[in-house]
């Protein structure tokens, strides 16, 4: 973070101090631009934190890792600037380390850590929060595979669009791009909301719907660069030639 915007946060948190938010026992804040300030934050077992948001985008505060019931084992609520909110279910969490993100930004990363003193508590419906063990962080990207499904210049142009196979071993948001040499001949995005292959399809731009209507064979290059829910990356290549 710049100097500048390092003043700026501080001016903001100035602001909402002195505006009357009520802070819990760790204070984490989003600051400009799109970005954590102070996000590694230390708790005793049982003790709480609230999210407070200085940025001029909509941040939250979401766990990483999930519960045995499949959901995140703490979120705050999504907010707007100057808004503060608790994170909940942290209250319930035993000591250890537990990293979690902006569901909205991804990129955006940080720490609570629990430390052993104090005792969690109790969690609802009788599941105790010291039975709650941290969930091992995603690092890894997903295990992208791509393959181009279109041999046929004609079906491409009635189309408008480049058929392709994408794979994934995980939910991901796949960004895609078709080219010939340096001409970008299509380009698109696709939402894999679970593990397997699926055909997707990507609309022509203007350049490539021209090479689809020539009367030679078109080499193309495509690439597809994936991010997971924890903001991992990765990436695959396929090459084919539209005749």
């Amino acid at each position: 973070m710049t100097k500048l915007a390092r003043g700026v946060v501080a001016a903001l948190i100035g602001l909402a101090v002195t505006a009357g938010i009520a802070y819990a026992d760790a204070t984490i804040y989003a600051g400009p631009p799109n970005q954590f300030f102070q996000g590694d934050v230390t708790i005793a077992q049982g003790e709480a934190v609230t999210f407070t948001n200085v940025d001029t985008m909509t941040h939250d505060v979401t766990a990483a890792g999930k519960g045995s019931d499949g959901k995140p084992l703490f979120a705050s609520a999504q907010l707007g600037t100057g808004q503060s909110a608790p994170v909940e279910g942290v209250e319930y969490l035993t000591t250890g380390a537990y990293d979690y993100i902006c569901s909205i930004h991804p990129f955006m990363k940080g720490t609570i850590t629990v430390s052993s003193e104090g005792k969690p508590k109790p969690r609802p419906g009788g599941g105790g929060g010291s039975t709650q063990q941290p969930a091992a962080s995603d690092t890894t990207g997903p295990a992208l595979t791509l393959r181009v499904l279109d041999t046929r210049r004609s079906k491409v142009r009635k189309r408008r669009s480049l058929q392709l196979s994408l794979g994934t071993d995980e939910p991901a948001n796949v960004a895609i791009s078709a080219r010939s040499g340096r001409t970008v001949l299509a380009k698109g995005t696709a939402k894999l909301t679970k593990a397997g292959t699926k055909k997707v399809s990507v609309k022509l731009t203007k350049a490539g719907l021209k090479a689809a209507k020539a009367r030679k064979p078109v080499a193309i290059v495509v690439e597809a660069a994936a991010k997971d829910a924890a903001g991992n990356a990765s990436s695959a290549t396929a090459s084919g030639r539209l005749r």
